[in-house]
C-alpha cells in the first residue's frame, strides 16, 4: 500500500460512524478511532496499551473483545457505556494464516442511543394509546382521541347523544363523521333500535327502497321505519331541494321515535347563500353543530391511529409488521388531506405488500417521504427538508454512512456528518 493509499485508508477510518477498536492476542489495545472517544469520553491516546480487562466495567460491560479472546471466534453484543451509551458490537478474530494462531480482534460498535430514544417515543406512545383506551373505551370505544381538540369534540358528542336535538356532524372528508355518528347513537336511548344511513347524493337511486322517501315525495309518511331508529343523512348539503321543504317537515312533526343525524364535507351556509340549500332547514340542523378538524390539525392523534390500524390489519392478515422510527415519523409530518380514511387505507395496503416485518420510509409513498418539504418556506429551508428526507431515507434502508455515500455520491465524511446532524434533530 503506498503512502497516499495509507493515508486515505487512515481517514477514512478516522471519520468513520462505527466506533473500531483493535486489541492484540493479549487484550492490549492497539488501536481505537475518533467514535471511541464519543463513546467512552476519553482520549484515544489514553486507551492505546491499555488491557482491555482493565477497561471493562470502567468504560463499557460486557466486552465483546474478551469473549473472543475465550471462544476464538466472532461474537455480536449489545453493550452499555459508563456515559450511558447503548452500542450493538461485533468482534472478529484475525487469525495468523501460517500458524494458524489469534494474532488480534477487530471490533465495530454502532450507537443505537438515539436510535433507542426514538423507539422509546413510539413505545412511550403506544403506552399512551393503550392508557387512553382503557379509559376512554368504555365511551368511546375505537375512536381515538389522544388531541385535545378530538377530546372536546367527543366530550360534546356524550352529552348531544343524551337529548333528541337533531345532530349536524361537519368536517372534511375522512375525518370520521361516519363513526362518531354511530357512537352517538350506541349513547343514545336508540341504540337498541337500526341505525340507518342515507346517501344524500344518491337519493333519487334509492328513493323506492327506502319508506322515509315516500314521505318525501308527499306519501304517507315513516310508518314502515322501525321505532327508536338513528338516521344519518350523509352528506346532507347535496339532497335535492325538492326533498328538502318535505324534510323539514318531517324534523318539525318528529314524534321522537326517530334520531336524525346530518353530516357534511361542505359549508353549507355558503351553499344556502349561493341558493343551493335552504335556509330554513339549515338553520334547523344547525341547533347542535359539531365541527370534527382535520387530522393536520390535531397531530397528537396520529401515532395513535397508525398504531391503532397497523394492530388492527395485523390481526387480520395475521402478520407482525412494525413501523421504523424514521416511518413514523414521516407519517406524522405529512398532511393528511385524506384524513384517517387515506392513513387506514395506506396502512392496509403497507401490512399486505411490505416483504419485510419493519416498514421502513423507502416502503412510503413518494409524497407521503417528501411531504414535510412543504411546510419549508425559504429556498434554503426546503433545500435543507429535502436533504434531511434523502438522509435519512439511505440511512433507514441501508444503515451504513458508507452505503448512504455510496447512494447519494457523497464522501463518507459528508455523510457521516449529515447522517449525526438529521438523526439527532
Amino acid at each position: 500500500m503506498t503512502m497516499k493509499e495509507n493515508h486515505l485508508f487512515e481517514e477514512i477510518v478516522e471519520h468513520s460512524v462505527d466506533e473500531i477498536f483493535v486489541i492484540d492476542r493479549n487484550g492490549i489495545v492497539l488501536y481505537v478511532n475518533e467514535a471511541c472517544e464519543t463513546n467512552y469520553g476519553v482520549q484515544a491516546d489514553r486507551l492505546i496499551g491499555a488491557s482491555i480487562k482493565n477497561l471493562e466495567d470502567d468504560l463499557f460491560t460486557p466486552s465483546a473483545t474478551l469473549e473472543v479472546l475465550k471462544r476464538q471466534r466472532p461474537v455480536e453484543i449489545m453493550q452499555r457505556t459508563t456515559r450511558g451509551k447503548r452500542l450493538f458490537v461485533k468482534s472478529r478474530p484475525v487469525f495468523d494464516k501460517e500458524t494458524g494462531e489469534l494474532t488480534k480482534v477487530i471490533s465495530y460498535a454502532r450507537d443505537l442511543s438515539d436510535l433507542n430514544e426514538l423507539r422509546e417515543r413510539v413505545q412511550k406512545l403506544e403506552k399512551q394509546l393503550e392508557d387512553q383506551s382503557k379509559t376512554q373505551g368504555a365511551v368511546f370505544g375505537d375512536i381515538i382521541a389522544e388531541s385535545d381538540e378530538i377530546q372536546q369534540v367527543l366530550k360534546a358528542s356524550s352529552r348531544i347523544a343524551l337529548t333528541d336535538v337533531p345532530v349536524l356532524l361537519s368536517g372534511e372528508t375522512g375525518v370520521g363523521k361516519t363513526l362518531l355518528a354511530k357512537k352517538i347513537h350506541s349513547l343514545s336511548k336508540y341504540s337498541d333500535g337500526v341505525f340507518q344511513e342515507i346517501n344524500c347524493a344518491e337519493l333519487p337511486k334509492q328513493n323506492r327502497q327506502i319508506e322515509l322517501f315516500k314521505y318525501l315525495e308527499g306519501g304517507e309518511g315513516l310508518v314502515e321505519l322501525p321505532d327508536r331508529c338513528t338516521l344519518l343523512f350523509d352528506e346532507i348539503s347535496e339532497m335535492p331541494l325538492h326533498f328538502q321543504a318535505n324534510l323539514l317537515k318531517t324534523l318539525e312533526n318528529s314524534d321522537k321515535s326517530v334520531r336524525f343525524i346530518f353530516s357534511t364535507s361542505h359549508n353549507l351556509e355558503e351553499k344556502v347563500q349561493n341558493g343551493e340549500f335552504r335556509g330554513d332547514l339549515y338553520y334547523r340542523l344547525n341547533i347542535l353543530p359539531v365541527y370534527i378538524p382535520p387530522l393536520r390539525n390535531r397531530k397528537n392523534d396520529i401515532y395513535p391511529l397508525a398504531n391503532h390500524f397497523l394492530q388492527t390489519f395485523n390481526e387480520e392478515y395475521n402478520q407482525h409488521k412494525t413501523f421504523s422510527p424514521i416511518a413514523l415519523n414521516a407519517l406524522y409530518e405529512y398532511e393528511w388531506r385524506g384524513n384517517i380514511r387515506e392513513m387506514e387505507n395506506l396502512i392496509q395496503r403497507l401490512v399486505i405488500m411490505s416483504e419485510t416485518t419493519e416498514i421502513t420510509i423507502d416502503q412510503l409513498p413518494s409524497i407521503i417521504k417528501a411531504g414535510s418539504i412543504s411546510h419549508a418556506e425559504t429556498l434554503p429551508e426546503k433545500l435543507e427538508q429535502m436533504e434531511r428526507y434523502l438522509i435519512t431515507e439511505a440511512y433507514d434502508l441501508y444503515g451504513s454512512s458508507y452505503k448512504v455515500a455510496d447512494s447519494l455520491g457523497i464522501s463518507q465524511s459528508s455523510a457521516m456528518r449529515k447522517i449525526k446532524k438529521y438523526m439527532k434533530s
